[in-house]
Protein backbone atom coordinates (compact mmCIF):
# COMPACT_ATOMS: atom_id res chain seq x y z
CA UNK A 1 0.00 0.00 0.00
CA UNK A 2 2.86 2.42 0.84
CA UNK A 3 4.44 1.68 -2.53
CA UNK A 4 1.28 2.56 -4.45
CA UNK A 5 0.75 5.72 -2.40
CA UNK A 6 4.37 6.79 -2.89
CA UNK A 7 4.12 6.24 -6.64
CA UNK A 8 0.96 8.34 -6.89
CA UNK A 9 2.38 11.08 -4.64
CA UNK A 10 5.56 11.27 -6.68
CA UNK A 11 3.91 11.11 -10.10
CA UNK A 12 1.06 13.53 -9.43
CA UNK A 13 2.61 15.91 -6.92
CA UNK A 14 6.38 15.48 -7.40
CA UNK A 15 6.60 14.67 -3.68
CA UNK A 16 10.28 14.38 -2.77
CA UNK A 17 9.64 12.16 0.27
CA UNK A 18 7.76 9.79 -2.01
CA UNK A 19 10.68 9.83 -4.46
CA UNK A 20 13.07 8.82 -1.67
CA UNK A 21 10.71 6.04 -0.61
CA UNK A 22 10.60 4.72 -4.17
CA UNK A 23 14.39 4.70 -4.37
CA UNK A 24 14.49 2.78 -1.09
CA UNK A 25 11.89 0.30 -2.38
CA UNK A 26 13.95 -0.26 -5.57
CA UNK A 27 16.88 -1.29 -3.39
CA UNK A 28 14.82 -3.51 -1.11
CA UNK A 29 16.37 -6.98 -0.68
CA UNK A 30 12.89 -8.48 -1.03
CA UNK A 31 12.76 -9.13 -4.77
CA UNK A 32 8.98 -8.78 -4.92
CA UNK A 33 9.03 -5.26 -3.44
CA UNK A 34 11.89 -4.22 -5.74
CA UNK A 35 10.22 -5.76 -8.79
CA UNK A 36 6.84 -4.15 -8.11
CA UNK A 37 8.51 -0.77 -7.55
CA UNK A 38 10.46 -0.93 -10.78
CA UNK A 39 7.33 -2.00 -12.66
CA UNK A 40 5.41 0.95 -11.18
CA UNK A 41 8.20 3.31 -12.23
CA UNK A 42 7.68 2.29 -15.84
CA UNK A 43 4.50 4.38 -15.73
CA UNK A 44 5.60 7.59 -13.97
CA UNK A 45 5.99 10.73 -16.04
CA UNK A 46 9.47 11.71 -14.86
CA UNK A 47 11.73 8.67 -14.62
CA UNK A 48 14.97 10.67 -14.53
CA UNK A 49 15.54 10.66 -10.73
CA UNK A 50 15.54 6.86 -10.72
CA UNK A 51 18.01 6.14 -13.52
CA UNK A 52 21.12 5.82 -11.34
CA UNK A 53 19.32 3.61 -8.81
CA UNK A 54 17.98 1.34 -11.54
CA UNK A 55 21.42 1.07 -13.17
CA UNK A 56 22.90 0.17 -9.79
CA UNK A 57 20.27 -2.50 -9.15
CA UNK A 58 20.66 -3.96 -12.64
CA UNK A 59 24.38 -4.40 -12.01
CA UNK A 60 24.06 -6.23 -8.70
CA UNK A 61 25.18 -9.84 -8.86
CA UNK A 62 22.75 -11.02 -6.19
CA UNK A 63 19.60 -9.74 -7.96
CA UNK A 64 17.20 -12.31 -9.39
CA UNK A 65 16.61 -12.40 -13.14
CA UNK A 66 13.14 -10.85 -12.85
CA UNK A 67 14.46 -7.76 -11.08
CA UNK A 68 17.34 -7.37 -13.52
CA UNK A 69 14.95 -7.79 -16.47
CA UNK A 70 12.60 -5.14 -15.02
CA UNK A 71 15.58 -2.81 -14.60
CA UNK A 72 16.45 -3.31 -18.25
CA UNK A 73 12.84 -2.70 -19.26
CA UNK A 74 12.97 0.58 -17.36
CA UNK A 75 16.29 1.58 -18.93
CA UNK A 76 15.09 0.41 -22.33
CA UNK A 77 11.97 2.56 -22.05
CA UNK A 78 14.31 5.55 -21.89
CA UNK A 79 16.51 4.34 -24.75
CA UNK A 80 19.48 3.78 -22.43
CA UNK A 81 19.87 0.10 -23.34
CA UNK A 82 18.53 -1.93 -26.26
CA UNK A 83 15.00 -3.04 -25.51
CA UNK A 84 14.30 -6.12 -27.58
CA UNK A 85 14.15 -9.87 -27.19
CA UNK A 86 17.61 -10.57 -28.62
CA UNK A 87 19.20 -8.46 -25.87
CA UNK A 88 18.21 -11.05 -23.23
CA UNK A 89 21.46 -12.96 -23.78
CA UNK A 90 23.44 -10.08 -22.27
CA UNK A 91 21.73 -10.42 -18.87
CA UNK A 92 24.83 -11.51 -17.05
CA UNK A 93 25.57 -10.71 -13.40
CA UNK A 94 28.90 -9.06 -14.20
CA UNK A 95 27.40 -6.70 -16.79
CA UNK A 96 27.57 -3.01 -15.86
CA UNK A 97 24.77 -0.75 -17.10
Amino acid sequence: MALTAATIAYDLFNDQNAKEMLIKFCKDPNEFIALRTINYLLYVSDKTPFIDTIKEEASKNQRKYNVTAACLDFLGSLGLVPNHYDYRSSLTPDKKY
